[in-house]
């Protein structure tokens, strides 16, 4: 089926893509400043990164009338606030490191053996228990969309540049360099393991650094926020290969669809939204993360996300539901 089409003339007023460019230039040259001079300006690039999130969250909760859209940016705020800034910069004991947050490999150290066995231990627990049942009742979006540093900034700050991401089919077919990004860090961490760290280095300087801190956010007005958590994301490419096998999905009557093709231009993700639903078809794939645009946006609300998950508690039949 042909991708719906919009003939309409870009009328993202000046001072947004201004705003844009002067926080990213800012965020950027403080991490290179960084990166070169003084390790301890990371701690100006959380201050600046944090305020960006809840600054540009105020706007999207004032812009988006939808609860669910509120609600969630609300939690990724606060998520980026208390839990990566907070929590990481201030509270936790140095060694913890970024693991608190960030599942491995998106942090790839939390699992290197020079890590404290209860890092490791809560790392891996993080990672290989809770990470993966709370995403195949309830999708991706449980931590890309509500929990996620790198997904709140692409919700905030790239919220006015939703339209701009790519739908044709080779940028479908890109989607792969996610599984090579994947497949690096099982080499990079493994290469530590065996106390081999010329990897470890260039796998921080090229993915983290230029790749996640530089070249994902410089796309936003040209390719979208999600274009990390689309293409490079290594966490993203396990978490979504769960999402895809699990209950969530994101359905919708297709008798109702007046085909407006709204939901597919608005996608973060790039998924053709309107074409399944056309044809009657959930969508169960490894990109959506459940950031609710596309249901907030239809105008005749046919679209629901489906997920959830049963159990029987003192013989009362109970279902707790996305």
């Amino acid at each position: 089926m042909n991708q719906p089409r919009s003939k309409s003339r870009d009328t993202t007023p000046f001072w947004r893509k201004y705003l844009h460019w002067m926080i990213l230039v800012i965020i950027l040259y403080g991490a290179i400043y960084a990166t070169i001079n003084d390790k301890n300006l990371w701690l100006w690039y959380a201050v600046v990164y944090t305020l960006t999130v809840l600054g540009m969250g105020v706007y999207v909760i004032v812009k988006r009338k939808d609860r669910y859209i509120r609600l969630r940016t609300a939690s990724l705020m606060f998520f980026q606030f208390f839990l990566f800034f907070l929590l990481h910069r201030f509270l936790l004991p140095k060694e913890f490191g970024k693991a608190a947050g960030y599942p491995w490999p998106l942090n790839i150290s939390s699992l290197y053996p020079t890590r404290p066995d209860y890092v490791l231990i809560y790392a891996a627990i993080f990672t290989f228990i809770f990470i993966p049942i709370v995403t195949y009742y309830y999708g991706r979006r449980v931590y890309c969309g509500w929990i996620c540093s790198c997904g709140a900034i692409a919700e905030t700050l790239g919220d006015p540049f939703r339209d701009r991401a790519p739908k044709s089919n080779l940028s479908r077919r890109l989607e792969i360099s996610m599984y090579i990004v994947f497949i690096a860090a099982i080499i990079v961490t493994t290469a530590v393991w065996l106390e081999n760290r010329q990897l470890s280095r260039w796998y921080s300087i090229i993915i983290t650094f230029y790749i996640s801190g530089i070249f994902s956010m410089a796309v936003y007005p040209f390719m979208s926020g999600r274009i990390w958590c689309r293409y490079f994301c290594p966490a993203g490419a396990w978490i979504g290969a769960i999402s895809k096998r699990g209950r969530f999905a994101l359905s919708g009557d297709k008798e109702k669809c007046i085909k407006c093709g709204l939901c597919t231009k608005y996608c973060h993700m790039g998924i053709n939204v309107m074409a399944h639903i056309v044809q009657g078809k959930k969508i169960k794939n490894d990109q959506c993360v459940g950031c609710g645009i596309c249901i907030s946006l239809c105008p005749v609300k046919i679209l629901k996300f489906e997920g959830g998950f049963r159990f029987r508690l003192k013989g009362l039949f109970m279902r707790f539901k996305s």
